[in-house]
Order: C-alpha cells, then structure tokens, then sequence
C-alpha cells in the first residue's frame, strides 16, 4: 500500500473537498506517531549532546557528571513542553507539515484549502491539548465526525488532506 492510498484509507477518506482529498484517520495516527518518535528523538539527541558538553569540559569529575545529569533531566522535564510546541507550531506554521505528515503525505490546510495563519496554528496546538485532556475524547471525536475532523481541527477551522 503506498502513502496516498493509506493516507486516504479510512472514515470517507477520498473524499473531494474543494479539490482536495481528506486524510484518512490511519495515515493521520501515523503521522502523530511518528512526530511523537521524532520529537523524542531529537529531544534525547539535545540531552545527550549537552551531556557530552559537559563531559569534555576542564573540570569534569564523576560527581558533578551525575550532578549535571540529574539537574539536565529536570531541566530538560520542565522544558520539553515548550521544546514540543515549538516543533509543532513552527512546522505547521512554516509548511502546515510536520515530519510525520511529510512522510505520510499529508498537510493541513485552513477550511478553505488554503494556508494557516500564525493565529490557526497556535489555537490548533492549544485546542490539539485540551482535546486530548478528556482521555484523548477530542482527538477520538475525528472517528464519528462527518468530516474526519477532531475538536482541535473545529475549533481552529482546520483540516487535514493528502497530497496529490
């Protein structure tokens, strides 16, 4: 199965909407798995480089190593929300793609096929949060809704389609 064909493979996907084909429910699981795999990674990447840091420096000793690792990891714990909506808002913002959507083909687009604005993709992110806070009800709304679409794609007058 190549990426169009899963990323409209499921809930009407397939559909035309203004000339675009909306993303199928699996392709668009895919992708958030994968943007979960990335941020992880990236952000693991970002600790273990500034581990190495610290290490190569003149006054490293295996006390303040742990020391430094420990006082990393609650930086790091208090940082990562900022780190992961950085990586989401910037990347919808500048594209309307995150990697995991590079991948799978898809791209969210604004209600009318075109472009986010700045203020959609901040109040898709905020919206992407609370609709997960009900034990992901928002985002598992896109499975009844006519269009696909979760609470955050409503709310922001969002939504996601494949590339052709």
């Amino acid at each position: 199965m190549d990426e169009i064909e899963l990323a409209a493979d499921s809930a009407g996907s397939g559909e035309e909407m203004g000339g675009l084909v909306r993303a199928g429910l699996a392709a668009r699981v895919m992708a958030l798995l994968i943007d979960v795999f990335v941020v992880h990674l990236l952000y693991f990447c970002f600790f273990l480089l500034s581990c190495a840091v610290f290490w190569l420096g003149p006054f490293a000793d295996l006390f303040s190593f742990f020391s430094f690792i420990l006082l990393d990891l609650v930086f790091y714990f208090f940082t990562f929300p900022l780190f992961v909506a950085l990586y989401f808002c910037v990347l919808h913002g500048w594209s309307g793609q995150t990697v995991g959507k590079i991948f799978m083909g898809l791209q969210v687009k604004n209600s009318a096929g075109g472009d986010l604005s700045w203020g959609q993709v901040f109040l898709r992110f905020v919206s992407f949060l609370l609709a997960m806070l009900p034990s992901g009800l928002g985002l598992l709304w896109a499975f009844v809704d006519d269009e696909g679409r979760g609470w955050h794609d409503r709310i922001a007058l969002t939504r996601v389609v494949c590339l052709k």
